[in-house]
């Protein structure tokens, strides 16, 4: 008896642990008065903007810090705020940004874009709950330890109404503010209120912009509610404009299991899969016999099978031969098994007409290793086009997460032309700014390691006269080139 006594408290004490009450401040807006804007200082501003780009560009412990030396520093203003919110929410810190954003709103009144920062805050605390957090482009799964301690269906529950709060007082107020109608509508959605969901998006089918993607989320909310006439007239105007949409095939599928329609059933989810598995930029139409002829590549048929397929259908001058290649690499369903890089290897084969496709290629791959397979493609073919497409592309490689191994284009753009590549590579690193890894993260120094083999590794093949010649046409600094040379080869 006395231990039934002593498991049934510490179950009451773990239960209270867990079901601490969790209530979102809610802001009477239309009563506020309104604050006489401030503006930033000039050097503050200036280091608030650097935040941003810090924050755009995954790194939001550089920008924490950036932003909490202004916040701290200069006399406050509405921006210093709203930055130093937003790298704290972006480094997962939620509740500290809450509380700034929620202090600015005090102190500057119904700002909108304070408002408008603070809703979409709440929105990705109710999507992903209390154990998860967005951080620098990759999610983090909190250890029991880490979670916050509410309930999860409230603290989502709550914090959707939050958001829902602050974006009617903004759609309200301000004319044409069609995202946050979106929103509103799919936070009703979420919630399972369809009537309200379908109320806001029917706001925006007068919107040519928004019409379609808020007709697709209402056919959602009818297939809730039953109305399966309504549902399969939209898709029959969806379908007519976009026929090799995946979504709309995948709609029509589970509009048919709910209507008891199962001869029709097969049809959409076949067409469904096929669009999922070929892009739109390449010319291969839905029949029974492409569908085969795509799906042999994800069945569990040999890499010495799938490569002799895809030798024939080069070798016999097959008309969707380039298509089906693309294809093969696209879906990265072959990954190590020699399958994906003979298909890179046929598409410098055939050279000049798989240009365009490779770029489209390069430009929506899934996955990096696809990135670098169509990379080298133009690279080998050394086309202007492919050459224009890689150095548009090194941008992008500032935002990936820290623990993803970036693709091998500056690798590419040197095996294209060695001179030239070398100064456009070094042109962009001027640029970058190195990500700031968190020292208490098990994954620590893994970021440097994954850079330093795609981004540096290449130009070990330069002497340290040719890096610091060219380097020094464009500018670096003594400092810069010493941290280069550094990245470059190593300590001495």
């Amino acid at each position: 008896m006395k231990y039934l006594l002593i498991l049934t408290i510490l179950l009451i004490q773990i239960s209270s642990t867990y079901s601490q009450k969790y209530k979102r401040k809610r802001f009477d807006y239309a009563k506020m008065k309104e604050v006489e804007f401030v503006a930033c200082e000039d050097q503050a501003a200036e280091e608030l903007e650097r935040a941003f780009s810090q924050i755009k560009d995954l790194n939001s412990k550089g920008a924490v810090e950036t932003s909490e030396k202004v916040f701290k520093n200069y006399d406050k203003c509405a921006f210093s705020y709203e930055a130093y919110a937003l790298a704290l929410f972006k480094n997962g810190q939620w509740m500290e940004a809450i509380e700034i954003v929620d202090k600015a709103i005090e102190e500057f009144g119904a700002m909108p874009g304070l408002i408008l920062r603070r809703a979409y805050m709440s929105y990705e605390m109710g999507d992903l709950g209390i154990g998860v957090r967005n951080i620098d482009g990759s999610s983090v799964y909190l250890g029991s330890d880490k979670k916050l301690k509410y309930k999860e269906e409230k603290f989502k529950s709550e914090n959707y109404k939050s958001a829902l709060h602050d974006l009617v007082y903004l759609i309200s107020t301000y004319q044409g503010r069609y995202d946050e109608v979106s929103a509103v509508a799919e936070i009703y959605q979420i919630l399972e209120d369809y009537d309200n969901s379908n109320l806001y998006y029917s706001q925006l089918l007068e919107v040519e912009e928004y019409k379609d993607q808020s007709t697709f989320a209402m056919v959602t909310n009818y297939l809730a509610q039953g109305k399966y006439m309504e549902a399969e007239k939209s898709l029959n105007e969806l379908e007519e404009k976009y026929p090799t949409n995946a979504g709309i095939q995948e709609k029509f599928e589970e509009l048919y299991r709910l209507t008891d329609r199962g001869d029709e059933i097969e049809s959409r989810k076949k067409k469904s899969e096929f669009y999922n598995w070929v892009p739109d930029f390449v010319d291969l139409p839905f029949t029974d016999e492409n569908y085969e002829k795509v799906l042999f590549f994800l069945d569990n048929h040999t890499a010495e099978e799938k490569t002799e397929r895809i030798e024939q259908l080069v070798n016999n001058n097959d008309e969707h031969a380039i298509d089906l290649l693309i294809v093969v690499l696209y879906v990265h369903a072959n990954h190590g098994n020699g399958v994906e890089s003979r298909s890179e290897e046929l598409l410098i084969q055939m050279g000049d007409p798989v240009v365009e496709k490779v770029i489209a290629l390069f430009n929506n791959a899934n996955s990096t290793c696809t990135i670098t397979k169509s990379a080298s493609v133009l690279a080998e073919i050394k086309d202007p086009r492919g050459w224009q497409a890689l150095i548009d592309y090194l941008p992008n490689m500032n935002r990936f997460a820290i623990t993803t191994i970036p693709p091998e284009v500056p690798a590419q753009l040197l095996k294209f032309d060695r001179e030239k590549g070398l100064i456009e590579v070094l042109r962009w690193l001027k640029t970058r700014e190195e990500p700031v890894e968190d020292p208490d993260d098990p994954l620590a120094g893994l970021g440097n390691i994954f850079s330093a083999a795609s981004i540096y590794g290449p130009l070990e093949d330069f002497s340290k006269e040719e890096v610091t010649d060219s380097a020094q046409s464009l500018g670096y600094t003594e400092e810069e080139i010493g941290t280069l040379i550094e990245k470059i080869y190593g300590k001495e």
